[in-house]
């Protein structure tokens, strides 16, 4: 082989490699196995993504796992999911023309909300950029992204949490939180008035397809989303339809 495939066929073994150590694959023969390589190739890749600090070795167990660069490249939100960002923001400008309200891209990680993308209100602004990491229990965006864990991953969630110290709304308690949950997952959107801040309004709808929860969001002010409500659900429906169809033709 020349050089330049040499070359190709060493970067996806080594993407192979990450891959298997991210699927919980971290010794040298179950990697060896899983990747169809010998034993001495994936002991020479290992070695040489562990001197990038692209994995480490356990020097007790000799197990390896993702190293500190792969943490630090995807330590910020904003760029680590670029690729999400890329394939929602088209339908994202589309939802700001048709409704001249802000347009959020929510993730949940964790019991943490992070907005990977807004595009801001022509008129008044209902989102800040302090509020752009956060542990979010109310409203409609915070209903979307829990509704898109399975039973077992929210128990865990709801354990971790305590909404006394974070909401200041209708949400008083897990019990009645869980039945939020439910609700979306059955209809499939979730609108919400005045729950995170007084006199404002949310549309949002699930992106599938993402190995986070993906949340779509119309924010606005009541007075002017109540009587377009129908329309605009109608709307953010579409869009994250066709984006999580986009979605399903990527892998991750």
């Amino acid at each position: 082989m020349d050089e330049k495939t040499n070359s190709v066929q060493a970067v996806v073994r080594a993407i192979n490699i990450l891959i298997c150590l991210n699927d919980g694959t971290d010794t040298i023969i179950e990697i060896a196995r899983k990747c169809k390589l010998s034993n001495s190739t994936v002991h020479r890749m290992l070695k040489t993504l562990e001197e990038l600090h692209c994995v480490a070795e356990d020097p007790f167990n000799h197990h390896y796992h993702p190293g500190y660069l792969i943490a630090q490249l995807a330590s910020n939100p904003q760029t680590s999911h670029k690729h999400l960002v890329t394939l929602a923001n088209q339908e994202m400008e589309r939802l700001a023309e048709i409704s001249k309200e802000t347009i959020a891209l929510y993730i949940q990680d964790g019991i943490w909300s992070i907005r990977v993308h807004e595009i801001l209100s022509r008129n008044t602004i209902v989102v800040s950029e302090e509020d752009r990491v956060m542990k979010m229990f109310a409203g409609s965006t915070a209903r979307v992204l829990l509704s898109q864990f399975n039973d077992e991953e929210l128990a865990i969630i709801m354990d971790a949490i305590k909404l006394e110290n974070n909401i200041e709304c209708s949400v008083v308690n897990k019990m009645r939180l869980n039945e939020q949950v439910n609700e979306t997952r059955r209809q499939g959107y979730s609108i919400t008035r005045g729950e995170r801040v007084a006199g404002a309004m949310g549309i949002t709808a699930p992106i599938k397809n993402y190995v986070y929860p993906v949340a779509l969001s119309i924010l606005g002010i009541e007075s002017r989303l109540i009587p377009k409500e129908t329309g605009f659900l109608a709307e953010l429906l579409k869009s994250a339809q066709l984006i999580s169809k986009n979605l399903s033709n990527r892998k991750f």
